[in-house]
């Protein structure tokens, strides 16, 4: 009987054990990085990511900034400066907002670009500036 009680007294220190030792391998996990491709499952992964770590509101921009691109960090800086994103969701809803996700997104995106470039090249035509053959 004692034996019982000492080896139920055991199981439940070891589990227990085994709880703080999972939950400290999660701590090991690193924040996704976000390159500018698909960015709903980014922003799927970073909430879990949040989640597991247990980051409170305040934290999770900061922590989200670590994880961008260099395409990605001069785009934030560029808003930053247009409007200020102070929250999560504010961030969230830019990421997702700001790049293209379906074929048809991808397509108005590349003829912006087609647009904008011919427009820089008939403007350097009309300056006089470099000639491109």
């Amino acid at each position: 009987m004692k034996l019982k009680g000492k080896m139920e007294e055991m199981d439940g220190t070891s589990e227990r054990n085994n709880a703080i030792v999972d939950r400290s391998k999660y701590k090991k996990l690193e924040m996704p990085m976000f390159l500018g491709e698909n960015p709903e499952s980014w922003v799927y992964r970073a909430e879990h990511f949040f989640e597991i770590n247990s980051l409170l509101e305040t934290e999770k921009v900061k922590v989200a900034m670590i994880s961008l691109g260099q395409d990605e960090v001069d785009w934030y800086r560029w808003s930053q400066n247009r409007r200020k994103i102070e929250s999560w969701e504010d961030l969230k809803a830019e990421v997702i907002g700001q790049h293209p996700q379906t074929l048809e997104e991808c397509m108005k995106e590349a003829q912006l670009v087609n647009d904008r470039n011919l427009a820089l090249k008939l403007a350097k035509a009309e300056l006089g500036i470099g000639t491109e053959e």
